[in-house]
């Protein structure tokens, strides 16, 4: 369908590129080849008369023009959704939606299969896709990318209703030889670590950065993954 000569299957395009500023990211999310994307990316160019995306060094970043569209895209987009989905009253047994969930992958393996079991129970149809947390995990919710947010208190967002899920507790997994089986706080502060952090640039913070800040230390970093899972080997 063409609305004042665009096409609004566009729309979307639009919305995922000037999100993830990337050709190729972009184009997994919308389950198009890159060729794809990019064609699409150029005839949003020709319509809006603006590169909307352009090269700097190795990053692509957003025109003025991509700029000031950004937002009104995504809430558009926002809107239309929540009007298509309120057309009838939800029955999950009938729904075929897919929630996108973004958690860590602890939080994943704490929580999913249950949450699996029980969605096949009441909501055969529907399915889960889950995302590993981002640099920017609060515009993700924002911007519509993603429905659930699973995150420390420490990080809740105020701004949207949020609820307990389980609680957990501080453990240390140190190496065999690394010293007597009593660990110290000293020790703690001394040895060094292993750090997980999320987010293409490793900045996301996690729990243990609210725990640091609250004894104004600074750890000696040995390693930095991105998963928790990864931690123990």
């Amino acid at each position: 369908m063409r609305f004042h000569g665009l096409d609004l299957n566009l729309l979307v395009v639009l919305d995922i590129l000037l999100a993830e500023q990337n050709i190729t990211r972009a184009g997994e999310r919308l389950h198009l080849s890159q060729p794809a994307t990019s064609a699409a990316l150029a005839r949003l160019r020709s319509y809006f008369d603006d590169d909307l995306l352009v090269q700097i060094g190795r990053k692509m970043v957003r025109t003025p023009m991509g700029e000031t569209l950004a937002q009104p895209v995504r809430d558009l987009l926002i809107q239309m959704r929540a009007t298509l989905e309120n057309r009838a009253q939800f029955q999950p047994h009938l729904s075929s939606r897919t929630f996108t969930l973004m958690a860590s992958d602890y939080v994943g393996m704490v929580l999913m299969p249950e949450v699996s079991r029980r969605l096949n129970d009441i909501a055969p149809q529907c399915a889960i896709e889950l995302f590993s947390p981002t640099d920017e995990a609060a515009l993700e919710i924002e911007r519509g990318h993603v429905d659930f947010l699973l995150l420390p208190d420490t990080h809740i967002l105020e701004q949207h209703p949020s609820s307990a899920l389980f609680t957990d507790e501080f453990v240390c997994v140190v190496c065999r030889d690394a010293g007597p089986q009593t660990l110290s706080f000293d020790d703690y502060k001394h040895n060094g670590h292993v750090l997980v952090r999320f987010g293409t640039e490793h900045r996301a913070p996690t729990v243990d950065d609210w725990f640091l800040r609250s004894f104004d230390f600074e750890r000696k970093m040995e390693v930095t993954t991105n998963t928790f899972n990864s931690v123990p080997p």
